[in-house]
């Protein structure tokens, strides 16, 4: 089996997920999205008092976005594979929001990347070229790299 060896996994999740809002509530949504929501629901369980005090339904959403990430995160770090990646190659696995209101990412400070050393390789990641998304009216119009 061949493996792509690659140095970072980022696990990104998002604000204004459709999922947290969903998962927030006690509804049954129908099919196969009841499925899909069976994780952030227990999520939402195991941290039920935390979300009940944030009053602002926004908020509440977009920090059940966060401890999915940091679920997934731990999830990804306990499987045997990245086990050995992490020890044998220094794999970095990070956990981060994207701010759909500003266009921003956030490092949630989760994953194997918490020491001085691992801030300043993150710096790195974030160099070279991006592609970037331009929307118009339409939807996606043009992707240019900077």
């Amino acid at each position: 089996m061949q493996h792509l060896k690659v140095k970072h996994i980022v696990l990104c999740g998002h604000t204004c997920c459709g999922g947290a809002a969903a998962a927030l509530t006690n509804s049954r949504i129908g099919g196969v999205l009841d499925t899909w929501l069976t994780p952030l629901k227990s999520i939402r369980k195991a941290n039920e008092q935390e979300l009940k005090e944030i009053t602002d339904d926004g908020a509440r959403g977009v920090r059940l976005a966060e401890l999915n990430v940091e679920m997934g995160v731990h999830t990804i770090l306990s499987n045997f594979v990245v086990e050995e990646a992490v020890r044998e190659r220094g794999l970095k696995v990070h956990g981060v929001l994207y701010d759909i209101a500003c266009g921003k990412i956030r490092d949630l400070g989760v994953g194997n990347c918490g020491d001085a050393s691992g801030r300043e390789e993150e710096a790195k990641v974030v160099k070279g070229n991006h592609g970037v998304l331009v929307f118009g009216n339409d939807g996606a119009v043009e992707m240019t790299v900077r």
